[in-house]
């Protein structure tokens, strides 16, 4: 059965396949694989046509998980700053009302990635989003 066939996108379908299977029970994105791990090596730029390369949808900065979290929540509790500031300077780039929608969005226990970051005592990670959005403190 080919991924026509099943609904799956072309990018989905290449996703899944370097993806764990825990990975794909938790529903997590490439993005959140590599926000957990800090690889900042992930493209977030358009123009790459090999699938290792290719920047991730834009949907997949707001997908959440199974737990809710998106991305963006994974690299605060993980701890990895400049993923954090990644994720976030390319959600700048959309425009501010984006930028916004990411560093508010909330996990299923109703959790931004600042409660994230204050609960682990990741105080640099606390201080880039209150600069991004002085809303949040």
């Amino acid at each position: 059965m080919g991924y026509e066939e099943t609904g799956m996108t072309r990018i989905q379908k290449e996703e899944t396949s370097v993806l764990s299977p825990s990975d794909r029970r938790e529903k997590n994105t490439i993005l959140h694989v590599a926000a957990k791990s800090g690889n900042m090596q992930i493209n977030t730029e358009e123009g790459h046509n090999d699938h290792r390369h290719r920047r991730p949808p834009l949907h997949f900065f707001y997908h959440q998980n199974a737990e809710g979290n998106t991305p963006l929540h994974v690299a605060a509790n993980s701890g990895h700053v400049e993923m954090v500031r990644l994720l976030i300077v390319k959600a700048r780039k959309m425009d501010a009302k984006q930028k916004r929608k990411l560093v508010t969005m909330k996990n299923f226990e109703e959790d931004t990635a600042l409660h994230e970051a204050v609960r682990h005592n990741l105080f640099e990670i606390v201080k880039l989003l209150i600069h991004e959005d002085s809303n949040l403190a």
